[in-house]
């Protein structure tokens, strides 16, 4: 701490003071009592500015973490809304065939943070649900059920927990709808809150900060009081939260707005996308402690100085005339006063103008320092006094120095943080400046706010990147695709946007797990990086699904040329976890400004037409065109006739006999479904069953064609008509999902039927996963007496070896391989090899697509023990089969064709 000079004037007094009578008596008492005062009044001033500072500091700090908190509590929110939304469309379009644990068991809701998730229906009784711990039985009386009821918005509803929640969660609902838009119910999840107060750091916001969020109503949702949250207790807060503006900060005193009456500099951000305001607050006792303990510090270092100056004082009063001790008293003087200043925390400098012959300022030297002032710089004071900004800083640092220490000397005050050079000497990144100029240059405060400076930027880089992989997120398109299109409006040129989506990603994380998921995702981020340009961005926009910006375009010809390096890039084998992955991507390209000329329109269209690439074969690209939307309409109908059709059940079940070779003994019948369609009628299975594989609808329509065969078994039982198997065709994804065996016991129970009247058709794709699931799924089918079919064998990829440990019943070979019989010798050995393999492994072997005598007599030659095919006869309604059961055990196979030749109307072509 550097005391001004002594002006002229108080030069004469002291020296005639000091040569008078009395000054003996009167120099020293006098110059201490001055230098006390000086020494009280810099104290006093600096206790002031530093808590001035900090209060400054803070408001702008509290502002900056309210902003950080708004932006990570609508990220959340608007995950929930996305999940709630999906969940919302999932229910609407499975007419209520949507089961949550289902979904829980493929991965979904896993995560602690998910209590509960439960579907309630138009009078509040809960129909499925899944999570942690049980839910009511009904919210008929709830206000949130009551709102949705009454409301028809589809706006997300956030709920504080009643008094019956056992721990701290929130409540979110989403109403859900008819398709005549009229209320079938509510969706609701309850999520744990410290999903939304995990935000709180004590680092940053103190033992005694607030972090608070309140919705559109000024109630209190979210509240945590330093390290506990407290969504039971009465809030802290006492004041009316109600603000002027959308977003502020400022000190507020703690007996108006706070109940534990602690002053706070409170700072609001109100929400730009979903109803609420975060509050943040910042205890003024904490963040003015370090001031109040430098200042602390300061003081007590001036009562030792003053101690110091009261014995001068008086040991110079006694002893004047003694010149030695005077010399002595000056030197213990002035050690105090370097202790003092010495134990600041910041850098301090007394700095001196140098001016040339015309009076302006061309450097400034430092003519006194603290010891941390001179470690910011690498030296020692004594090194630091007497040198010039020129000798001891970089020519480009040394010209900012001077421009701002002259700007000081002109102003009286200057006040900035300012980046440090990266330079070997400088020890710290970011600085606070205070210059105030006095009589004989500058003093200036140097402090050190690096790592305050650093948490800011990891606060804004969070908000705008991606975890994973470091991309930008969702969130900085957002803010940032408008300004490119006001650019590219600007500049007349044109934008492309491609939204990226990879192909089967989901089975990885289905087999794999979400950590080989993840680490693939990172590999497919820096492959994207690789394949553009310098200026274009790539986005990651959520899951497995990225964006592409590329600006500016010249022609539609660049956006095809990087989709396909996208393409082909992805297409790649991926290395991940020690295995290899073949993914793929499907691509949609949007053209500004002829596909749209706002951000969602371009993102919207990409995506539809991102979606066409997949449904024509995945792994392509596609344009956007406007009939696109005509297409995904016809299949979005089709897709929810389809819901319609299951749950009105509109199928029937077509049989097609099974008859033994060499007697024409009528075996077994396989059961077919057929949908009739109350307005296009017979709908071919070619047409459906493909859309129910890709939608997940193949397993209630697998459910439902068990249900149905079951029941005409009983009905036929009934009547006392004869009765042979049905076989069941069981699809890959039915399959893989698990628990066939528990649905067929409970139907054939419910029929009473024997189990040996059903009979399980599996294709060789289906068994193509974990062995001991699949033998454990076989076993139990096996167990309950049904017999086991490998269906259309020879297309898959079954072995010899895999035959022998599966031990299935019946082995059906494709008709590819009938019809190849009288077409050439291979193929007729072929088939025998098969046959051989079958029958050494003790399996009945079936041919399919027998369709002429000249087959059928090949087949009986080679020892094939049955056959299905046009040739026997086509499938046929339940009632067309009934005189074919009630007919006697033997019949010729031409003769059974001929009477099933009046079902010929009914038929379809059907690959069986």
């Amino acid at each position: 701490m550097n005391m001004p000079p002594l002006s002229t004037g108080s030069k004469l007094t002291i020296d005639y003071f000091r040569k008078s009578a009395v000054g003996p008596l009167l120099f020293w008492p006098l110059l201490c009592l001055v230098l006390g005062l000086l020494m009280w009044g810099a104290v006093l001033i600096k206790a002031r500015s530093d808590l001035e500072l900090v209060g400054g500091t803070a408001v702008k700090d509290a502002a900056s973490y309210a902003e950080a908190y708004e932006h990570y509590v609508a990220r959340s929110l608007s995950q929930i809304d996305q999940i709630t939304m999906q969940l919302k469309y999932g229910w609407e379009h499975s007419a209520g065939a949507m089961n949550l644990e289902d979904l829980r068991r493929n991965g979904m809701f896993t995560d602690p943070v998910f209590v509960s998730v439960a579907v309630y229906d138009a009078n509040g009784a809960s129909v499925t649900s899944t999570g942690q711990r049980a839910v009511p039985a009904s919210i008929a009386n709830d206000a949130a059920f009551s709102f949705h009821r009454n409301n028809n918005s589809t706006a997300l509803r956030m709920d504080a927990p009643d008094g019956r929640e056992s721990e701290a969660v929130l409540r979110f609902s989403k109403r859900l709808e008819a398709g005549d838009d009229a209320f079938s119910g509510v969706v609701v999840l309850v999520v744990r809150s410290d999903y939304f107060t995990s935000f709180y750091n004590t680092k940053v916001l103190g033992r005694k900060g607030m972090l608070m969020m309140i919705d559109g109503q000024h109630k209190v949702r979210l509240e945590r009081n330093g390290d506990l949250a407290a969504p039971h207790q009465r809030s802290i807060l006492t004041g009316d939260p109600v603000f002027s503006t959308n977003a502020g900060a400022g000190l507020q005193k703690g007996a108006d707005w706070f109940s534990d009456k602690e002053d706070r500099v409170l700072a609001w951000r109100e929400s730009s996308v979903y109803p609420f305001t975060v509050l943040i607050g910042l205890s003024r006792d904490e963040l003015e402690a370090p001031a109040r303990e430098a200042a602390l510090a300061r003081r007590n270092q001036a009562l030792a100085a003053t101690g110091a100056l009261l014995l001068a004082a008086i040991f110079g009063g006694v002893f004047a005339k003694r010149r030695l001790q005077h010399q002595n008293d000056q030197a213990a003087l002035r050690e105090s006063y370097r202790v003092a200043t010495e134990g600041a925390a910041d850098g301090f400098y007394m700095a001196r103008a140098i001016r040339n012959n015309h009076g302006a300022i061309v450097d400034f030297e430092i003519i006194d320092c603290n010891e941390r002032g001179a470690r910011f710089y690498s030296m020692s004071r004594e090194e630091m006094i007497g040198t010039r900004f020129a000798t001891f800083v970089s020519h480009a640092h040394s010209r900012e120095l001077i421009a701002t220490y002259s700007l000081a000397m002109e102003k009286g005050v200057h006040e900035d943080e300012v980046r440090m050079p990266v330079h070997n000497r400088i020890k710290i990144g970011w600085a606070y400046r205070r210059l105030v100029r006095t009589s004989i240059g500058l003093a200036v405060t140097l402090q050190d706010i690096s790592e305050r400076k650093a948490h800011e930027q990891q606060l804004q880089r969070m908000a705008n990147e991606d975890m994973l992989t470091g991309l930008p997120n969702r969130h900085w398109l957002a803010a940032f695709l408008p300004s490119a299109l006001e650019r590219s409006a600007r500049d007349g040129s044109q934008l492309a946007l491609l939204f990226v989506d990879l192909d089967d990603f989901k089975h990885v994380n289905d087999t794999h797990g979400h950590a080989v998921g993840d680490e693939l995702l990172e590999v497919v981020a820096a492959r994207l990086k690789s394949v553009l340009r310098k200026d274009d961005r790539v986005v990651r926009f959520g899951g497995d699904e990225f964006i592409v910006l590329l600006t500016p375009i010249e022609s539609q010809a660049q956006a095809e040329d990087t989709a396909e390096r996208i393409v082909r890039t992805c297409s790649m084998p991926f290395g991940v976890a020690d295995k290899t992955f073949v993914l793929g991507a499907s691509v949609g390209i949007s053209v500004y400004p002829r596909d749209g000329v706002d951000a969602q329109t371009l993102i919207r269209h990409s995506d539809v037409a991102m979606y066409s690439s997949k449904s024509e074969g995945k792994g392509q690209y596609r344009f956007y065109d406007a009939s696109l939307h005509e297409s995904l309409k016809s299949k979005a109908h089709l897709k929810q006739s389809l819901f319609d059709a299951i749950a009105e059940e509109q199928f029937v079940l077509y049989y097609q006999p099974r008859v033994d070779t060499q007697t024409g003994r009528l075996c077994s019948m396989e059961a077919l479904v057929r949908w009739i369609h109350p307005k296009r009628g017979l709908v071919p299975p070619l047409e459906f069953i493909p859309l129910a594989e890709a939608t997940g609808l193949i397993q209630p329509l697998g459910r439902l064609v068990i249900n149905m065969a079951c029941a005409q078994l009983s009905a036929w039982q009934a009547r006392g008509i004869p009765l042979v198997p049905i076989s069941i065709n069981v699809s890959p994804s039915q399959f893989s999902h698990g628990e066939i065996h528990c649905h067929l016991a409970e139907e054939i129970e419910k029929a009473g039927i024997s189990a040996s009247l059903l009979e399980v058709e599996i294709t060789e794709s289906a068994m193509m996963g974990d062995q001991a699931e699949i033998m454990a799924e076989l076993s139990a089918i096996r167990d309950l007496g049904i017999k086991l079919h490998i269906d259309d064998f020879g297309t898959g990829y079954s072995s010899l070896s895999q035959l022998q440990r599966l031990k299935m019943d019946v082995l059906k070979v494709d008709k590819a391989f009938t019809s190849e019989l009288t077409n050439s010798r291979d193929g007729k050995v072929f088939f025998q090899a098969i046959v051989s393999m079958a029958h050494a492994l003790g399996m009945t072997v079936v041919a399919e697509g027998v369709e002429t005598a000249e087959q059928m007599a090949m087949l009986q030659s080679l020892s094939c023990d049955e056959v299905q095919g046009y040739f026997i006869a086509r499938p046929m309604p339940a009632h067309d089969i009934e005189p074919l059961l009630a007919r006697p055990a033997r019949y010729a196979p031409l003769q059974a064709t001929r009477i099933l030749q009046g079902s010929d109307a009914f038929a379809v072509a059907d690959p069986n």
